[in-house]
């Protein structure tokens, strides 16, 4: 029996040629925003009361024994 060699051509995959993506994107920047947003809420909810009690516990402490605390709280208010 003779054997036959069949000698096959290599056949390179096509070429797909791809627009590049633009460094920033319109998604990009949305997301970015995003994030920023959700940084700065979360931070104001976790800190922002202890940024305020500064103050406020200052002018209470300084109230004189006797004195309600709160009196000088709404003189400064008004």
């Amino acid at each position: 029996m003779a054997e036959r060699w069949v000698d096959i051509a290599q056949v390179a995959p096509p070429r797909i040629i791809r627009k590049p993506e633009p460094m920033v994107t319109p998604r990009g920047v949305v997301m970015v925003i995003i994030t920023i947003i959700l940084t700065i809420t979360i931070f104001e909810l976790l800190f922002g009361g202890i940024r305020w009690a500064g103050p406020i516990l200052a002018r209470l402490q300084d109230a004189r024994p006797g004195q309600d605390a709160t009196a000088d709280v709404d003189a400064h208010q008004v």
